[in-house]
């Protein structure tokens, strides 16, 4: 999917122990990557939104063109989570043009 720069992007975290049971108060380590290398500066928050499921909510946003992905690693249970892959692009190309025949 194409992303706006700047657009705010979501996306959700469980956090499991090793018998699927939620396990909140976890910290994690997150890394970016931009068109495949490591990036630095972008800025997120990471927020626990469901405590009864251990659902955390990662928002962030991208600056810059490319193509971004991003780690997790919950550093309890130590289980990596790897994103989606997000293409961000200029608000022309992310633009979504609409035919309507008659």
């Amino acid at each position: 999917m194409k992303y706006r720069t700047g657009q705010t992007i979501n996306e959700n975290i469980v956090s499991l122990d090793k018998l699927n049971n939620p396990i909140t108060g976890v910290t994690f380590d997150i890394m970016f990557f931009k068109n495949n290398s490591v990036a630095s500066g972008i800025n997120y928050n990471l927020s626990l939104i469901d405590s009864q499921r251990a659902i955390y909510n990662l928002q962030w946003s991208a600056l810059t063109l490319g193509v971004y992905q991003f780690y997790a690693k919950n550093n309890v249970t130590e289980v990596i989570f790897m994103s989606d892959i997000y293409n961000v692009v200029d608000d022309d190309e992310a633009s979504m043009t609409v035919y309507v025949g008659i």
